[in-house]
């Protein structure tokens, strides 16, 4: 095709090829939102993400490839985020060890993920209301 024709195609018609090329390449890079859990006192919150469409070719022998990130509520920041992990491996659970009896600071997702050295959620400085009945110990 001559360049001069390409200058007849129609100005929307570009402005569709470009939006479908972006969309295309957004879904092909972007993991996709799967489900959320928050802690027992609501002080983190851990989201899992079905990984993209390129993440799945990489790592073509997990059945369920997803990515964990490990959020803190208020103020709201990213704490941890694992690299792609195979879900299939148990069943996806959340399991938060971050406040009394369980303060062992750590958060486990699924089978493969481990999130370590979190803070307690039942902290002597300004505990949540949640927290204020519960005995504080420590055991393993």
């Amino acid at each position: 095709m001559p360049l001069r024709d390409l200058k007849k195609v129609p100005c929307i018609v570009w402005c569709l090829a470009i939006n479908a090329l972006l969309f295309a390449g957004w879904n092909v890079y972007a993991p996709t939102f799967a489900y959320s859990d928050n802690s027992p006192h609501m002080t983190y919150r851990v989201d899992v993400y079905n990984a993209s469409i390129l993440q799945r070719i990489i790592h073509y022998d997990f059945r369920m490839p997803a990515i964990v990130r490990l959020y803190r509520v208020e103020p709201r920041t990213l704490l941890a985020q694992s690299q792609v992990v195979d879900m299939s491996g148990g069943d996806g659970r959340i399991s938060w060890h971050t406040a009394p009896p369980l303060d062992f600071n750590e958060v486990y997702a699924g089978h493969g993920v481990l999130f370590e050295n979190i803070p307690s959620e039942c902290t002597t400085q300004a505990p949540p209301p949640s927290c204020l009945n519960q005995p504080e110990t420590k055991s393993r």
